[in-house]
């Protein structure tokens, strides 16, 4: 199970891997948005928010899984520390997270960004950080899926 919070308003993250699906909730009872993502050999693809969110499509290229999230380019590296971006030019936002022991802690948007932390359970910290950033898409990017 990899749960735990997203930003000061402590959205609630509860995504649970089974085999090779991570299926579960991010954003609590009032803004809850369902999470159905599988994992292939050379990436990750699905849907976060239902039947009105968005599609996840990722591949593993070069050591980094690179792909978008909805309409928004998405590019992580790393597997303890993990790095990446959300978006593209201005609008681009810088991610960081480090892995501790089963724990997962960073940022979406730098030092003033969204804060988060996940207790990752058996998962590694590269699916954290992917289950983190869907969440912030959905909850964030994308307040109005229903």
């Amino acid at each position: 199970m990899i749960e735990g919070f997203l930003g000061s308003e402590r959205f609630e993250i509860k995504v649970r891997l089974e085999g090779d699906q991570l299926l579960g909730r991010v954003g609590g009872a009032l803004m809850a948005r369902d999470v159905k993502l599988a994992l292939t050999p050379t990436g990750v693809t699905g849907r976060v928010g239902g039947a009105n969110g968005f599609d996840l499509r990722l591949s593993l290229e070069g050591g980094e899984l690179i792909g978008f999230i909805g309409n928004d380019p998405i590019s992580l590296r790393g597997v303890d520390t993990v790095v990446g971006a959300l978006g593209d030019g201005f609008s681009s936002l810088e991610f960081g997270a480090r892995q501790s022991g089963t724990r997962l802690n960073g940022s979406i948007g730098g030092l003033l960004g969204k804060p988060f932390a996940v207790e990752l359970g058996e998962a590694p910290g590269w699916l954290g950080a992917l289950v983190v950033l869907a969440a912030f898409y959905a909850l964030e990017k994308h307040k109005n899926l229903n």
